[in-house]
C-alpha cells in the first residue's frame, strides 16, 4: 500500500506545494517519484510507471511554453499520479492546462524551494513508513478478533513493541467529524511514543497501549496523550479497564473501541468502557438479529401511538429510563407534572403489554430503549 498524494502534502517536504489543478485527483496513490529531464513528449508513456509522481522544471520546454500540454496529456495517458513543477521557468499555468487537467482529476503543483533529492526520499520513506503501519494494523486485527490463544496473544503484542509490560489501559481516540486524520503524519513520530507504550492509526482514529510493570491510573494515559495533541478538543476517546496481563489486549482493544463508538453517538468527549453500564453487554450485541428484532417489537407501539396521536410517549420512555424509572426526576427533566408523567408511563405498558407480550415491565424497556438508542429505527 502506497501513501496517497493528500498524505504526501502532510510531510514537512511539501509545505510549499501550491495545487492549481486536479484537486479530484488527491486521493491517487504515490507509488515513487519521477523527474523528467531530457525526456521528449513521445518518451513519456514509456518513461513512467501507473502511480509515479512527477518533477520538473520543464527546461526544455522554456521557449516553447505551448508544449506543456502536450506533457500533461502524455503523463495523464501514462496513469503518473500526478505532477509538480518547480517554479524556475513557469511560475503559474495557463488555463487550458488546468482546465485540462481538472477534466481528468490529474493533480498539478507549483512548487519552489526543495531539491528532487529530498521529495524522492520523503516518499520513499513515507511509503515504508505506510507498510511499517499496515503490518501494525494487521497484528492489531489478529489480537482484536479473539481467535489467539493467551501465550500468541502476547506474543503479538510483543511483535508490535518489545517493550510492552504487562499492566495496560488501551484508548480508541477518533477525530471529531470535522477533523481529518492523517495516518502518515501519525505515525512519524508516535507509532513507538514510549519503550512501554505504542500509538498506532487503526481504523478511523488512532489506537494508544499504554503499559507499565505495575498498576497506574488511567490519569496518566490521558494527561500523557493531551501532552501529545491527542485532546478532547480534537478527538473523541474511549478508554478500556486496566488489565494486568498482556494477554488481555483482545478484551482492552474492544472495549476501547466499543466505549469509543458511544461516546461518538452520544456526543461525549471520553468514557470508559467501565462507565458504559447495561450497554457492556449490548454494543457488541448491537447488529444481532434477535436482540434487534425484540427492540423494534416493543418500541413499534410507541413509535405508531405518537405518530397517530401527535404524542410523545417514546420520549418520555427515553427518559424515563435514563433516570432509573423515577417519575419526578422524569417530571422534572420533561417539565411536566408527576401525574402526566404517570399517565404516560401507564400508557407505556398498556401499549407494549398489550402488543409485545411484555412482562417485566421496567426491565425489558430499559433493554428495548438501550438497544433503540445504539440503534435507531423508525417506521
Amino acid at each position: 500500500m502506497q501513501i496517497t498524494i493528500n498524505e504526501m502534502l502532510n510531510l514537512p517536504t511539501f509545505s510549499s506545494f501550491k495545487l492549481v489543478a486536479g484537486k479530484e485527483g488527491l486521493h491517487n496513490y504515490v507509488k515513487k517519484v519521477g523527474i523528467i529531464d531530457h525526456e521528449t513528449q513521445d518518451m513519456i508513456i514509456n518513461s513512467f510507471e501507473v502511480n509515479e509522481f512527477v518533477l520538473s522544471t520543464f527546461l526544455g520546454i522554456k521557449e516553447n511554453p505551448e508544449q506543456l500540454l502536450i506533457y500533461v496529456q502524455e503523463l495523464i495517458k501514462a496513469r503518473v499520479s500526478g505532477l509538480a513543477i518547480k517554479d524556475i521557468f513557469f511560475r503559474q499555468l495557463p488555463q487550458n492546462i488546468i482546465n485540462y487537467a481538472n477534466k481528468h482529476a490529474f493533480p498539478i503543483f507549483i512548487y519552489s524551494k526543495v531539491y528532487y533529492e529530498d521529495i524522492i526520499m520523503s516518499v520513499l520513506n513515507a511509503n515504508k513508513e505506510k507498510q511499517c503501519i499496515i503490518s501494525l494494523q494487521h497484528k492489531l486485527n489478529d489480537i482484536k478478533c479473539g481467535k489467539l490463544k493467551k501465550n500468541d496473544i502476547k506474543q503479538q503484542a510483543l511483535s508490535i513493541n518489545k517493550g510492552f509490560k504487562n499492566n495496560h489501559y488501551v484508548a480508541f481516540c477518533k477525530p471529531h467529524k470535522n477533523l481529518s486524520l492523517t495516518g502518515q503524519a501519525v505515525s512519524t513520530s508516535l507509532v513507538k511514543y514510549h519503550n512501554t507504550h505504542s500509538i498506532i492509526p487503526y481504523k478511523e482514529g488512532v489506537l494508544a497501549i499504554f503499559t507499565a510493570n505495575r498498576a497506574f491510573k488511567v490519569e496518566y494515559l490521558i494527561n500523557s496523550l493531551a501532552n501529545i495533541g491527542i485532546t478532547t478538543n480534537s478527538y473523541v476517546i474511549g478508554v478500556s479497564n486496566n488489565y494486568s496481563q498482556l494477554y488481555d489486549l483482545t478484551k482492552s482493544i474492544n472495549e476501547s473501541l466499543y466505549a469509543c463508538e458511544y461516546a461518538f453517538k452520544f456526543n461525549l468527549e471520553i468514557i470508559s468502557y467501565n462507565d458504559l453500564g447495561i450497554n457492556r453487554a449490548l454494543l457488541p450485541l448491537q447488529n444481532n438479529e434477535w436482540l434487534t428484532s425484540y427492540a423494534k417489537k416493543v418500541i413499534t407501539p410507541l413509535l405508531t401511538y405518537d405518530l397517530q396521536n401527535d404524542f410523545t410517549l417514546l420520549k418520555t420512555a427515553i427518559c424515563y429510563v435514563k433516570n432509573n424509572g423515577d417519575i419526578k426526576l422524569t417530571a422534572k427533566e420533561l417539565i411536566q407534572h408527576s401525574n402526566t408523567v404517570r399517565y404516560r408511563i401507564n400508557k407505556i405498558k398498556q401499549l407494549i403489554t398489550c402488543e409485545a407480550g411484555v412482562n417485566d415491565f421496567y426491565l425489558e424497556l430499559s433493554l428495548a430503549i438501550s438497544t433503540y438508542l445504539l440503534k435507531p429505527f423508525s417506521l
